[in-house]
């Protein structure tokens, strides 16, 4: 099935689509330049699946907030998609995107990539032989809100998001330890890789969104 049709179908929103349509060219182009054997079909899936379940995080995501004052129309049917969502899959997004990926019978691999990201995750990632592992886990962390954007960047962007108030799910100071590992997992992926971490851009990712929205996803 194309990837395209399962946003379709379970009514992805256009914003969650492009994040990770770009994720997936992130991925994309450290696999067409990687000088080791990766498993790229995977890698790509994996990373075009892997946030299906977050719009149960409505009321949490900052896209949502803009929608409530200056679109109340968008707003009112995202909150019905989240009521179905939570209803089928359960309240942890997580486990939704799992329950998906089940639902439309994605090879386990894929969906081992899926449940193994994670910036709570860093530290195993950064432990694992897997490179398929570290290439999804990192090519998530270069797509910011709006775009393509380097690694510090993005962990700029994510520490006022992620700590600093009430509901902070890490202290500044366990935030600023995970995001020192993520950048050792740069280094372990760019040492086999034929480009830079400065040469994935926006410019360079975009290009690849049409192409990618046709990509097939392999099932059992």
């Amino acid at each position: 099935m194309k990837i395209s049709q399962i946003y379709e179908k379970y009514k992805i929103m256009p914003f969650l689509q492009e994040h990770m349509l770009r994720v997936a060219g992130v991925s994309n182009l450290i696999c067409d330049n990687f000088k080791l054997a990766t498993d790229e079909k995977s890698i790509i899936s994996a990373c075009l699946l892997h946030d299906l379940g977050n719009i149960i995080k409505f009321k949490k995501n900052w896209y949502f907030k803009i929608f409530k004052k200056t679109d109340p129309e968008t707003w009112s049917g995202l909150k019905e998609i989240k009521n179905y969502f939570i209803e089928k899959y359960g309240s942890d997004e997580h486990e939704a995107t799992s329950a998906i990926i089940k639902e439309i019978g994605a090879r386990d691999r894929i969906l081992y990539l899926v449940k193994s990201i994670g910036f709570s995750n860093s530290i195993k990632i950064y432990n694992s032989n897997d490179l398929d592992l570290k290439i999804v886990a990192y090519s998530d962390h270069r797509v910011a809100p709006f775009g393509v954007t380097s690694l510090q960047e993005r962990h700029i962007e994510s520490r006022s998001r992620y700590t600093g108030h009430e509901e902070s799910k890490y202290s500044l100071e366990k935030f600023d330890y995970l995001s020192s590992i993520n950048k050792k997992i740069e280094s372990q992926i760019f040492a086999h890789c034929n480009i830079k971490p400065e040469d994935i851009t926006e410019e360079k990712v975009r290009p690849l969104i049409d192409k990618l929205r046709n990509f097939e996803i392999e099932t059992q």
